[in-house]
């Protein structure tokens, strides 16, 4: 073969060949290679081939290394669409925490007795285990108490972790301020932090998994060390730049940390805000809901991120418990055959049970939706139970507030006004309200699923709360109306 590597410039006459190579990560830059059969001997073709670079520079190479470094490979393909908006808040929201943290740890050094002549190695030692103990227990109870809300939750949580580790820094900070109260404040800070912890780590790997979108979890986990270790070493050579400056004056020192934890928290709630999950959760189901249920329509992954609330400011009117204990949810043999009673007139919902209790019958100001589970019951099941739920939760807070509906939820509203309203103890009224929520669901369900899979939402998988209660129950016997 012959071959003849050339600079620039494409070679003169027609080719048989031409390819051009490109890189994922780089789209302006690569080579042309240009070949052309010439003619055939005993030893075979003899063969023109002319390669040549294009769009590259001292300035694109270096580009180009940085990319390679920082972002993962086959970025943008290669992650979700939201990744670049969310790491460059998490990124500024690394460098103001990094600064809040320098001055919290000056303080803590200063606490225990760093540059004081009458502190000592032994009394500094015990401080930090008595710190580190409180922290270790309360990692294990917080993973306890919380551990299966974190995925369903990774916005809330992701925030709310940031939000306590301010809150720790600012123990740290004023620890010195009361020596006698020294051990109390840094033992407090390290279980706040011990929560930031554990929310913050399986917030990032829930977020991680959403971002991956090429089976390369590894290497978008990987890039995301590398970026906060880039944005904490900048942070280090501005923190010793500032700390000389400030020279332990109070005022200066709280007017930083103040104005760099509003700082932390600002870009935190832009990096959670600007994230496009497209599974459901509670909140996000709940939107769907209502939303199908009065125009037909369901948002957008898109808009619902404008729309979701990252924190729980609004107290929910339905409070919707699925998988819970068959003794929990009925108490009495007529509330167990009313909900069967359900089942019979939708054949969808034959793996799942509801039971409707109102904190108050006389006057229900909120309510409360309990499902029992069949040992068979699915994901779809887990999915269809929430719609219906959440469909009586709409009815029962519209009613409660007022509104008015026609159609095929004129009839579940006329009943649930009666029991908010006259007949609480209505028991004909509680099982029309079953029957006919149950039907609508059945009619309904399935071109629920078909309006959030054409908006965009996997309908596959759902991080949505679950007990861990299945039950197996036996055939209705006797209708009860």
């Amino acid at each position: 073969q012959r071959s003849n590597t050339m600079e620039a410039g494409a070679p003169d006459g027609p080719h048989d060949f031409v390819c051009l190579e490109k890189s994922l990560h780089h789209a302006s830059t690569g080579t042309v290679t240009y070949m052309k059969d010439l003619s055939e001997d005993e030893k075979g073709p003899l063969i023109e081939r002319h390669s040549m670079p294009y769009g590259q520079s001292a300035v694109g190479s270096m580009h180009d290394a940085f990319v390679d470094a920082f972002l993962p490979m086959g970025f943008p393909g290669s992650v979700s669409r939201d990744y670049l908006n969310y790491q460059i808040w998490d990124t500024a929201q690394a460098f103001c925490s990094y600064i809040s943290g320098t001055l919290a740890n000056q303080a803590v050094l200063k606490g225990v007795g760093v540059g004081d002549a009458a502190a000592t190695a032994v009394g500094a030692t015990m401080t930090y285990l008595m710190r580190d103990v409180t922290g270790m227990i309360g990692r294990i109870v917080f993973a306890w108490a919380r551990g299966s809300d974190l995925d369903n939750n990774a916005k809330r949580w992701r925030l709310i972790a940031d939000i306590l580790n301010d809150i720790a820094l600012m123990l740290d900070l004023m620890a010195p301020w009361y020596p006698e109260l020294f051990v109390l404040f840094v033992c407090m800070s390290s279980l706040t932090r011990a929560i930031v912890g554990v929310a913050g780590g399986a917030t990032r790997a829930a977020l991680t998994m959403h971002q991956a979108r090429s089976n390369n979890m590894g290497d978008v986990s990987a890039k995301d060390g590398s970026q906060e270790t880039l944005v904490n070493l900048t942070a280090v050579l501005v923190g010793m730049v500032l700390l000389p400056l400030i020279n332990e004056n109070v005022v200066y020192t709280w007017l930083l940390f103040l104005v760099a934890t509003v700082c932390h928290i600002y870009c935190n709630y832009r990096a959670v805000t600007c994230l496009i999950l497209e599974q459901f959760n509670y909140e996000r189901l709940q939107i769907a809901v209502s939303h199908f249920v009065e125009y037909g329509t369901v948002p957008t992954p898109e808009e619902m991120a404008k729309l979701e609330p990252v924190l729980p400011f609004k107290k929910r009117f339905v409070s919707l418990t699925i998988g819970d204990r068959f003794g929990d949810t009925f108490f009495s043999a007529t509330e167990f055959k009313l909900a069967q009673v359900a089942t019979k007139f939708a054949p969808g919902s034959k793996n799942y049970l509801l039971a409707y209790k109102p904190d108050d019958f006389k006057r229900p100001t909120s309510l409360g939706v309990m499902c029992v589970l069949h040992e068979h019951a699915e994901t779809t099941d887990v999915l269809r139970v929430h719609f219906h739920g959440m469909v009586v939760g709409h009815i029962f807070e519209t009613a409660n507030t007022g509104g008015e509906r026609s159609g095929n939820l004129g009839v579940l509203f006329t009943h649930a006004r009666e029991l908010l309203g006259e007949k609480p103890h209505s028991g004909r009224g509680w099982g029309q309200v079953m029957k006919s929520s149950a039907d609508y669901c059945e009619n309904s369900f399935n071109n629920f699923t078909k309006v959030c899979e054409a908006a965009g939402w996997q309908m596959d998988r759902a991080q949505l709360s679950v007990g861990q209660y299945r039950c197996e129950w036996s055939e209705l016997l006797e209708v009860v109306d």
